[in-house]
């Protein structure tokens, strides 16, 4: 079999996709094999700056600084951004002296790292960055070539969770609206003027007094309450003379009870 180091690269990269994608989708799996084939500290972002993968040569993973981004979950912001300030394959940049390659403004130990930053772009929109380091050696056409073709597997990965959340969104929309469009005027009212002024997903919510405020009567809160608990939107847990505690579930209610506005009040 005709045979090469950058064929047996380039195999040992297809092999750990075939196996990811038999299973799971391993984005740490492929960050691990990119570095053993070319020799280079690597991290795997998506477009907000959280961490997806990592793989780290020696020199790196011993460093505070790159320990404290993984147990962050994220980049810093000031990174990110310069991380998205440009759609193009940026290769072999010299980091200026005492900063990371991997923190703009963070102190290293090593002063002549060079870093390779390539984004990763589907249907024609940036959703993530693949980072590439190493100390001394520059990045190579080979390197670049099989950073690529990991590349185009995370775009792949990246594109496919980005449509899943799109319909899981989507789902959740439309569990609101019609959740939203079962209740009666009276219940409307009642949900309009409980979450109005709700912040943050939960709230104490005492029955009696909305109804007296309303002039309704409490099983029309009550009810109002079952139907949106039944189809999923919230949860609601008594609490004796305190009240009823109240959890929204689905983030799409308050924008679907806004929509049926006016009824009683803007929320």
């Amino acid at each position: 079999m005709i045979t090469s180091p950058i064929l047996e690269k380039s195999r040992a990269i297809d092999r750990i996709i075939q196996e990811t994608q038999d299973k799971n989708f391993d984005i740490a799996a492929i960050a691990e094999v990119l570095r053993k084939v070319i020799d280079a500290s690597v991290l795997i972002v998506n477009r907000k700056g959280r961490i997806l993968g990592y793989a780290f040569n020696d020199d790196f993973d011993s460093e505070e600084s790159i320990r404290q981004i993984i147990d962050q979950g994220s980049i810093p912001e000031v990174y990110n951004d310069f991380l998205l300030d440009s759609n193009d394959l940026r290769d072999n940049l010299r980091q200026e002296p005492e900063q990371c390659a991997f923190l703009i403004g963070s102190n290293s130990r090593q002063a002549d790292r060079i870093m390779t930053v390539m984004p990763l772009t589907g249907n024609g929109k940036r959703m993530g960055t693949l980072l590439l380091a190493r100390v001394e050696k520059p990045f190579t056409a080979d390197d670049v070539f099989l950073a690529e073709k990991c590349a185009g597997v995370l775009i792949m990965e990246l594109m496919r969770d980005q449509m899943e959340q799109e319909e899981e969104e989507e789902r959740f929309r439309e569990v609101a609206q019609q959740a939203v469009g079962a209740l009666s005027y009276c219940e409307m009212e009642a949900a309009q003027k409980i979450f109005s002024d709700f912040d943050g997903t939960e709230k104490i919510l005492v029955a009696g007094k909305i109804a007296d405020q309303l002039g309704i009567t409490r099983s029309v809160i009550v009810n109002m309450l079952r139907k949106l608990k039944s189809a999923g939107i919230i949860e609601s847990f008594s609490l004796g003379m305190k009240g009823t505690l109240i959890k929204v579930l689905n983030p799409f209610l308050i924008e679907h009870l806004r929509a049926k506005e006016p009824h009683h009040l803007k929320l």
